[in-house]
């Protein structure tokens, strides 16, 4: 039972690898230059909660939208094709909000640490399996 577990556990953090990778690239219509000036905060905690209660209209009031995401650092990792990202938890096991990076890591990720508290600025993606998904991100406060 346990090996069935972990196998299903394998496969779908590859096809949550492949997914995020596939709509990190993929292009996204420009916003109002407005809305892209003063990011909306929110804590990662509710912007899942939000995903989690009802996507389509979590996907109405922040896919597309640029937010500042406050939360305790999880994870800090590259995905496969080499592109930096750091997770936040949001109080799920297995779910978490994903942020991605431009380009190579740069020292303040590289100085990130899982529990850190952080606030990281990003274009929301909506929802790709387990996590809630950023784009060009970037770490507003530490």
């Amino acid at each position: 039972m346990q090996l069935k577990f972990a196998a299903l556990g394998a496969l779908l953090l590859a096809l949550g690898i492949c997914a995020v990778v596939f709509v990190s690239r993929r292009a996204v219509a420009p916003e109002d230059s407005a809305t892209r000036r003063k990011p909306q905060e929110i804590s990662a905690a509710s912007l899942f909660a939000a995903y989690d209660t009802n996507g389509v209209a979590a996907d109405k009031a922040y896919k597309g939208r640029l937010l500042a995401v406050r939360g305790r650092v999880d994870s800090i990792s590259t995905d496969i094709l080499g592109t930096p990202y750091v997770t936040l938890e949001t109080g799920e096991l297995l779910s978490s909000v994903q942020c991605m990076f431009d380009g190579e890591p740069d020292d303040e990720i590289a100085h990130l640490r899982p529990g850190h508290e952080v606030v990281i600025v990003g274009t929301c993606e909506g929802q790709v399996l387990l996590n809630v998904l950023l784009k060009d991100s970037y770490i507003a406060a530490r």
